[in-house]
């Protein structure tokens, strides 16, 4: 039967040590709780459920029974009554939880606790505090060297106050703002249009069947765009240059906009500017798959240009498929070393209970490139479980070690192929073009290894294979496969001359 997820469960188990002693706290003021059974709640949830295992029937019968002792105590699951009260009380405890996390994220943010006091402070009349409260935000925003869309948003929400001051205090029409808070909310609206158009541009390049009206996201910010007073914003430039890139595929534009990111790389937030370097990595992608090979140069140089900036690691980790991608264009470009330093480098950043096999399934991709099959078929079996991509790039990686390396037939290599094929046919996770691209691939990797080792092959195989690989719709690596083909044609022609 499958287990029943909760929602108060699942939130719970994000919160740290830290977080879960704040709750308490909360959950025991009667300010913000008047009910006696949540407090017990939490704590039983805690020592019993929460990063522990899931809230199984037995652990909800054992909850229930010792927060509601007064109440009859339930059988072997409970009923319908006992399970309506139980949720009762976890919806109560999720909405404490959501208070705390709200209280949490305004005690981290002095705008936003200002923001929300600024209208009660001008009710009350509390104009000194007001003034005070007004002049530390201007500071703060003063103070950042980062800007983007957020920054002009407070700095409007800023003056928008600051205007109602000015009203209350009798003063508007000897002082008005009303410049600034235009300036404020067209460079604000300006920059979450771009960065929406931008965004929508980069789907439509991941995925076909996305496609979006260009002259929505255009639509109101065209003529702002024109005004020197925004054109020259560097986020605003960055934008611009970011979306007609990704619009013209155009390596002036390419080059323009890796010049802006040096030189506002002081005032551009962190998120952004990996978000910039991502558009400069999908456009160097777009003109490889186009065979433009001097591009997995310029892509080595994009991800030098982000470790050096430090891009990769966010709260302490790195997302392994950075890593995988970085070892991949090293490679490419015959970078070994730079790889394996990049490798140890960021190791201790990659999630402990995955680090070893991310480690060994990246020195056994740096191996393999280095055609030392051997080595990184050594590297390849040590990899355990990581997610679906490794595991997926770990099996094909052994099958191309195992074409490799091998000097006679051996039927457990075959074995291997055939066990490969029934993993991608039975895949959940995989799509149906997926699946047939990867059958394919191995349909004629198996083709092609027996004709390597003369089994019951004829002189005209390799262009058989050739043309069917060719006649192929799909294929995972098609262009491998051409380069193994060529090189048993180059051992065919060796043989003859020999003879």
């Amino acid at each position: 039967m499958k287990q029943r997820q909760f929602l108060c469960i699942d939130l719970l188990n994000t919160f740290s040590e830290k977080e879960l002693e704040g709750l308490k706290e909360l959950v025991s003021c009667k300010y913000f709780n008047t009910d006696r059974y949540i407090s017990p709640l939490l704590r039983l949830l805690k020592k019993h459920v929460l990063g522990k295992t899931a809230f199984t029937s037995e652990l909800q019968v054992k909850v229930y029974a010792e927060v509601f002792f007064n109440l009859p105590r339930p059988n072997d699951t409970l009923d319908k009554k006992q399970r309506s009260h139980l949720n009762a009380k976890m919806s109560i405890l999720t909405r404490l939880a959501e208070r705390f996390l709200v209280a949490e994220n305004i005690s981290n943010d002095e705008l936003q606790k200002n923001e929300l006091l600024y209208d009660t402070l001008l009710k009350r009349r509390q104009i000194r505090l007001f003034e005070k409260r007004m002049k530390g935000d201007n500071k703060i925003l003063d103070e950042q060297k980062k800007v983007d869309e957020l920054h002009h948003y407070q700095r409007y929400i800023i003056e928008r106050k600051q205007m109602d001051y000015l009203y209350q205090t009798g003063r508007l029409v000897a002082e008005d703002n009303l410049p600034k808070i235009i300036s404020e909310l067209d460079t604000y609206y300006l920059l979450s249009k771009l960065s929406l158009y931008s965004t929508a541009l980069s789907l439509q390049h991941a995925s076909s069947k996305k496609q979006y009206d260009s002259e929505v996201f255009k639509a109101g910010i065209s003529e702002l765009m024109k005004r020197p007073e925004y054109a020259r914003h560097p986020i605003v430039e960055l934008f611009i240059t970011s979306v007609t890139l990704l619009e013209t595929k155009n390596n002036d534009t390419y080059t323009k906009l890796l010049a802006l990111l040096d030189e506002h790389a002081e005032i551009v937030p962190i998120y952004l500017m990996k978000s910039f370097y991502g558009t400069a990595n999908v456009y160097c992608a777009g003109q490889i798959i186009l065979g433009h090979v001097k591009y997995n140069q310029k892509v080595f140089d994009l991800m030098k240009i982000m470790h050096d900036k430090n891009l990769f690691v966010e709260d302490n980790f790195i997302q392994i498929g950075q890593i995988k991608n970085m070892v991949t264009v090293a490679c490419r470009v015959e970078e070994y070393d730079w790889a394996e330093e990049i490798l140890d480098h960021y190791k201790r950043y990659i999630r402990r209970e995955i680090r070893d096999s991310v480690y060994h399934f990246n020195f056994g991709a740096i191996a393999f490139y280095k055609k030392d099959y051997e080595a990184a078929h050594d590297k390849f079996i040590q990899v355990d479980k990581i997610d679906t991509v490794y595991d997926i790039n770990t099996r094909v990686l052994i099958l191309k070690c195992l074409y490799q390396k091998e000097t006679e037939y051996s039927e457990y290599t075959m074995q291997a192929f055939r066990s490969a094929e029934r993993f991608f046919k039975n895949h959940q996770s995989i799509t149906p073009k997926s699946k047939k691209g990867y059958k394919n691939f191995i349909q004629i990797l198996i083709a092609l290894y027996r004709t390597r080792h003369n089994i019951n092959a004829k002189p005209e195989d390799i262009e058989r294979i050739k043309n069917k690989l060719n006649e192929q719709k799909v294929n995972s690596d098609k262009r491998w496969l051409l380069e193994k083909i060529e090189d048993l044609r180059g051992e065919t022609r060796g043989e003859r001359r020999e003879r």
